[in-house]
């Protein structure tokens, strides 16, 4: 019988995704729904592993990010659950744990978050993170702004704006930086580690997930702008950037997350943000009927 791999995660691009990434590969995902598991039921989910005995557990977080306590008690309890049988846990955060610091600030794994305490959506990511502290085999993949998918979407707050010609009410930052990913690489981040650790990898802890290059909020707004251009062929204006003085900026926190531990460790290689950005494109406004679709 194959490695299972436990996927505690809500319907979403990345379940999707990790489901697909999957089919072809000789291991066995197991991702019950909510009415195949209740997971805030401590007996229940103890009783599904033990059942189950899946070799890795992936934790995508199941709540917005206002803050749940619900949530961080189904996670303590999950985590007792790993610990009792030696289980890893893989478990996805966002570079939103570190609050809004210098936009500057190149953050590596070892920078320590210290969100201000106003800042909900921070401080809960960095309680889930702190579940982890007391046990060894855990990893925590902090993703930068998303390309796609249903969190931190930076094409997602910028195009329905773009073309309802909202651009007057927009600003995007000259020195708001960012390192723009695919869910698709999220997931082969993912998907990469795990084969890795069924063979023996012990390489646990914090690892940032970003691409090679990093933009900034206006450098991607242009490149985005150009795209639609052509893809519309039609006039889209560029919103007002925001200069060194103005504080003003599309995206929440600092997204300049930087570090080599996923190629330093794993091996994976990192890509820029620009390769395959206009498929993704073109597929956005197809999907969204800004164009016909392809016959």
């Amino acid at each position: 019988m194959g490695f299972k791999i436990l996927v505690r995660s809500a319907p979403s691009l990345f379940l999707d995704t990790l489901v697909n990434s999957f089919e072809d590969q000789p291991y066995i995902l197991l991702a019950p729904s909510s009415a195949e598991l209740n997971w805030s039921d401590a007996k229940a989910v103890e009783s599904y592993i033990r059942k189950k005995s899946p070799s890795i557990i992936v934790n995508h977080p199941l709540v917005p990010l206002q803050g749940n306590s619900a949530e961080l008690k189904c996670l303590n309890k999950l985590i007792q659950q790993c610990q009792a049988s030696d289980i890893p846990l893989i478990h996805l955060s966002s570079y939103r744990v570190f609050g809004e610091l210098n936009n500057e600030v190149d953050l590596v794994e070892s920078y320590e978050p210290e969100p201000a305490a106003s800042d909900a959506p921070a401080n809960h990511l960095l309680a889930m993170e702190k579940c982890y502290q007391d046990i060894g085999k855990h990893i925590i993949l902090r993703l930068s702004w998303m390309l796609n998918g249903e969190s931190d979407n930076v094409i997602e707050r910028l195009i329905p704006a773009l073309l309802h010609d909202e651009s007057e009410r927009l600003a995007v930052s000259d020195h708001a930086f960012g390192n723009p990913i695919q869910i698709q690489f999220a997931v082969h981040v993912v998907f990469s580690m795990i084969q890795q650790i069924l063979c023996g990898a012990g390489n646990w802890g914090v690892f940032h997930v970003h691409s090679s290059d990093t933009c900034s909020e206006a450098e991607f707004c242009d490149n985005l702008v150009r795209l639609l251009k052509t893809e519309l062929n039609r006039d889209v204006s560029l919103p007002t950037v925001a200069s060194a003085d103005d504080e003003r900026k599309l995206m929440p926190g600092n997204a300049n997350l930087q570090g080599r531990r996923c190629t330093d460790n794993f091996g994976i290689q990192l890509p820029s943000w620009r390769k395959g950005l206009k498929a993704l494109i073109k597929a956005y406004l197809e999907k969204n009927q800004f164009l016909e679709p392809v016959q």
